[in-house]
């Protein structure tokens, strides 16, 4: 995979909001199924710092997420 180019970092490093419901609706899909998981690990898993730790990756994860959707859209 390459690198970074100055278009593709212009792009990243700006606002880029939904264009059309479709894409409204992938990040909603992609934020509810987050939800059922972080459910899960409430429900699942010991209160301790690798639950933490868990829940943390998971707000990135979905940020990263849709930030794929609205910088690739």
């Amino acid at each position: 995979m390459p690198g970074p180019t100055k278009e593709s970092m212009r792009k990243s490093l700006t606002n880029q909001p939904p264009q059309g419901d479709a894409v409204i609706s992938q990040f909603e899909h992609v934020r509810e199924e987050a939800i059922v998981l972080m459910e899960t690990i409430f429900d699942e898993c010991p209160e301790c710092p690798e639950r933490s730790l868990a829940l943390r990756e998971l707000e990135s994860t979905v940020m990263w997420a849709i930030k794929s959707i609205a910088i690739n859209q």
